[in-house]
């Protein structure tokens, strides 16, 4: 079967960008800054947040690593710079987080923080669904990367 894309939008909305805005049960922190980071960025406390989740990816905690990209991808940063959100998200992509894997594809295939590239868009993705720990990961993936046809992305994972 031939799947006909949909017309090119302008820019993916910010909630599609932006997945895993709640921790799934199989990545939920464990350490008592991370829990301490989310706290604050629910009472709106984002340089607090920032500070408590820092402690922890420097150590190289992935779930830290990820909530610090979304921080900068989505605002949360009065210097909100895609370049910093896609360092971070590298970071924990490379340790095994695999929606910070996703979201590090998606950023590629659309050229968020750094040049359009379907292909390292496609190896990321891959690499998520393999990381995939729940089947509601898969799911929020699925739902999502039927919209990157339009961007050269292979849809069918």
């Amino acid at each position: 079967t031939t799947e006909i894309p949909a017309p090119k939008p302008k820019m993916i909305p910010l909630c599609i960008m932006v997945i895993g805005l709640r921790t799934s049960k199989a990545a939920t922190p464990t350490t008592a800054e991370t829990m301490e980071g989310l706290s604050s960025i629910k009472s709106r406390q984002y340089e607090q947040g920032y500070q408590a989740f820092k402690i922890e990816a420097d150590k190289g905690n992935a779930e830290a690593q990820f909530q610090i990209a979304k921080m900068f991808q989505s605002g949360m940063k009065p210097d909100r710079k895609f370049k910093n959100a896609l360092i971070w998200y590298n970071l924990a992509a490379n340790n095994g987080h695999s929606v910070a894997q996703f979201n590090l594809g998606l950023m590629h295939a659309i050229g968020q923080g750094t040049r359009k590239n379907p292909k390292q868009a496609e190896s990321w993705i891959s690499e998520a669904y393999k990381s995939a720990k729940t089947p509601r990961e898969t799911v929020i993936f699925n739902m999502r990367v039927k919209k990157l046809a339009v961007y050269g992305v292979k849809t069918k994972y």
